[in-house]
């Protein structure tokens, strides 16, 4: 899935690339109603910078698959979350192919340079990014860097409370900003920002990670035959004492925040299907209510949406699970969640 994603990313790139503006002139009547979101300049310097990008993540991507061909392996933590994530990245890529096709001769929407008609991705390129992309580009980064760290088995010793409370912390940020996102209340606003800012660039990050796990096992599997990477202690399947017993908060959270992924991809998909006012001029957009009865309706429900299901089911609610996890201490069936002396103790010989 995620291969298919980078070729339908790919795919819009080349769709978009040759459709408006194409000419001096075009160019002109764009930035002229464009209420400054951009420049010309800006826009060729993004459409490098997305090529280059998204170019990466398709090669690295079915690089990926290559590797894992013969023997496929899940993802190091919360395999059902990072489905609900590739479903949402798909949504998103189907999209922006459909979008290329649909608005080939307008002069605001063009995805290989990040127009999305009012929402632009990394506006105020070149000489002045907004700080909201420099937030988007860090987030997506320091997602990526999560995935890679769990992969390799940080952050240590879970036998520390401390320990196991940055893991957690670790798997809900890797996944926490295309929850976040939803809050957007309108499709080109989650182009312009989930889309054009943090999945293109947290993509190809993940997929070498990935490779990087597909060569460390290899290497592991040559020198030790039968054995496989250390990372293999939190995946499915695996040979470790974490992957052979479940602990209940890694089980509960990945449940939970695959949940909150499918919600974000269906408010995209109600938003695709319902919302279409957006896909026009910058200089088009006014207060919600001077544009319409339907957005000023979808502005107000988006402040409810931020507050009660980003703040308080997603982060809000992975931070209560986990206490009630610290708390109850075990689960019928469970060994108790994250309580590697335990496990140690279950797996020692018996006399």
């Amino acid at each position: 899935l995620a291969s298919l994603c980078s070729l339908l990313a790919a795919l819009a790139v080349v769709v978009s690339a040759p459709g408006a503006p194409s000419g001096s002139g075009e160019w002109a009547s764009a930035e002229e109603s464009s209420a400054s979101e951009f420049t010309r300049r800006g826009r060729s310097i993004y459409f490098w910078f997305k090529c280059v990008v998204v170019s990466l993540a398709f090669l690295l991507d079915a690089l990926v698959l290559r590797l894992k061909w013969a023997q496929p392996t899940p993802p190091p933590y919360m395999p059902m979350a990072h489905v609900a994530l590739q479903l949402l990245r798909f949504i998103f890529a189907s999209a922006d192919l459909a979008v290329a096709c649909a608005f080939s001769e307008s002069l605001f929407v063009n995805p290989s340079h990040g127009m999305y008609g009012w929402s632009v991705s990394l506006d105020g390129l070149p000489a002045s990014l907004s700080f909201t992309s420099y937030v988007h580009l860090a987030m997506a980064a320091g997602a990526a860097g999560a995935y890679g760290a769990l992969a390799a088995g940080a952050p240590g010793n879970l036998e520390w409370r401390a320990a196991r409370l940055a893991r957690g912390a670790l798997m809900v940020f890797s996944v926490w900003y295309p929850v976040y996102d939803s809050k957007h209340w309108y499709p080109a606003s989650r182009f312009g920002n989930a889309w054009g800012e943090y999945l293109i660039v947290y993509a190809p990050l993940v997929a070498a990670v990935e490779v990087w796990r597909e060569v460390r096992q290899r290497k592991t599997e040559e020198e030790l035959p039968g054995q496989r990477g250390q990372d293999v202690a939190v995946e499915a399947g695996g040979q470790g004492p974490m992957a052979r017993k479940a602990y209940f908060y890694e089980t509960a959270i990945d449940g939970y925040q695959a949940f909150l992924l499918s919600v974000s991809a269906t408010a995209l998909l109600f938003q695709l299907g319902m919302v279409h006012f957006c896909w026009d001029s910058p200089a088009t957009k006014v207060a919600p209510e001077d544009v319409s009865s339907q957005a000023a309706a979808l502005h107000s429900f988006g402040k409810i949406w931020k507050a009660v299901f980003v703040w308080g089911c997603d982060l809000a609610g992975s931070t209560a699970l986990f206490l009630a996890v610290e708390a109850i201490g075990h689960v019928p069936g469970l060994p108790r969640a994250f309580k590697a002396d335990e496990l140690q103790r279950s797996e020692a010989p018996r006399e």
